[in-house]
């Protein structure tokens, strides 16, 4: 496989983001989402989920997660590597426009 790369196929429920969770920025507008890949494939054969980034409070608080979607890994080379960390971008408060 070429540069060595994994590729995850995933659906998500867009009715299930609540508004407040999407970001205007200055180079678009965000949902900051959270992907889980699992060693092992549940009944249907997922291994991966998504779910919505919580805040630090949120995870102090163990608040409950908002889930939006699952998924399965298609291809890989066997060797997923973690990216180096990066700063946060700085967004702005949310856009009331949004469909959401």
């Amino acid at each position: 496989m070429a540069n060595n790369a994994t590729l995850i196929k995933l659906g998500i429920d867009l009715n299930k983001i609540p508004k407040g969770t999407i970001k205007k920025g200055e180079k678009g507008t965000w949902l900051n989402l959270d992907i889980w890949v699992n060693k092992e494939a549940n009944e249907w054969g997922n291994n991966v989920s998504c779910h919505i980034t919580q805040t630090v409070d949120e995870s102090k608080s163990r608040a409950k997660k908002v889930y939006l979607g699952n998924g399965n890994v298609e291809l890989t080379d066997g060797e997923v590597v973690a990216s180096p960390k990066r700063k946060k971008a700085q967004l702005d408060e949310t856009d009331d426009d949004l469909l959401f």
